[in-house]
């Protein structure tokens, strides 16, 4: 093969390749501008809620007021636990929304025994919003056998309810087996009647995840993230359906996402941290 012919297969390839990388900057661009867009509208609604809600609302929406003041950063954390605890404390352990938004606090800070004390510490039986809560926090705790006996109480007053449905659910998820495979039915069936949001979408690909089938996995998870490009859920799911595909390439992509979109995304954290722990012992060789 003469050289001219080479350097003319190189063009021809370098052309290919470039327009394919046009494309794929083009689309890097339009998600970072989705995503600027997203950011802004959501730090316009929290300002709006703190604005709005005045210091002598009733309790529930001084405890909105609270949590739109943290996600806006505009408090730390330790502070806002500490009045979710002053306010559980006294006359407001009986209002539901201030005990909900406390033990979702607490969940996601890890915090799973005072999550489960706000669910269950007020007076009255919870809500099923705090017994779906409690069922999460002990998920979150490991103790799926307390998390199936609370999905069942949840069940017991909520039969037809989204609640108990997607308690039994994420219990599946857990548990595996034949309740992984009862999960993907009860993902398709609130899909049927709500909707396929991305958080349900998102459910959808653990629970294929969960059965091994990566197809059905990665479809549902592209699905999600395409409603939601910041949805760390979708990403997760996307990054190991693509793993187990063989999709190297695009299973990096997703990891790279995950991490740059939603790095306080459980597997984000993780991730961070193994690099970082990588990361020392590496330099005790170098």
């Amino acid at each position: 093969m003469s050289y001219t012919t080479i350097r003319t297969k190189k063009k021809e390839r370098g052309a290919e390749g470039g327009g394919e990388k046009v494309e794929n900057d083009s689309s890097s661009r339009r998600r970072r501008r989705s995503l600027s867009t997203s950011s802004s509208k959501k730090k316009k609604k929290k300002q709006m809620v703190i604005n709005d809600i005045q210091d002598s609302a009733p309790q529930p929406l001084q405890a909105i007021k609270l949590l739109a003041t943290l996600r806006a950063g505009k408090c730390t954390p330790e502070d806002a636990k500490a009045k979710f605890a002053e306010w559980l404390s006294g006359d407001a352990s009986s209002d539901l929304t201030t005990r909900a938004l406390a033990a979702a606090l607490a969940l996601a800070d890890g915090d799973f025994v005072s999550a489960l004390r706000a669910c269950h510490g007020g007076a009255g039986r919870p809500s099923a919003e705090l017994r779906a809560l409690s069922v999460q926090a002990l998920l979150a705790a490991d103790r799926p056998e307390l998390a199936e006996a609370a999905a069942a109480d949840l069940a017991s007053s909520d039969d037809d309810g989204a609640l108990s449905s997607l308690a039994a659910a994420w219990v599946g998820l857990a548990l595996g087996g034949r309740r992984a495979e009862e999960a993907r039915e009860i993902y398709a069936e609130l899909a049927d009647r709500f909707g396929a949001s991305p958080r349900l979408s998102a459910g959808a690909a653990a629970a294929a995840l969960r059965c091994r089938d990566w197809e059905a996995a990665e479809r549902s998870a592209l699905d999600a993230f395409a409603k939601d490009v910041k949805s760390g859920d979708a990403l997760c799911c996307a990054a190991a359906a693509a793993a187990h595909l063989g999709k190297h390439a695009a299973s990096g992509r997703h990891r790279g996402q995950l991490l740059s979109t939603a790095p306080g995304h459980p597997m984000a954290v993780a991730a961070a941290a193994m690099e970082e722990a990588f990361d020392r012992a590496a330099s005790a060789f170098t």
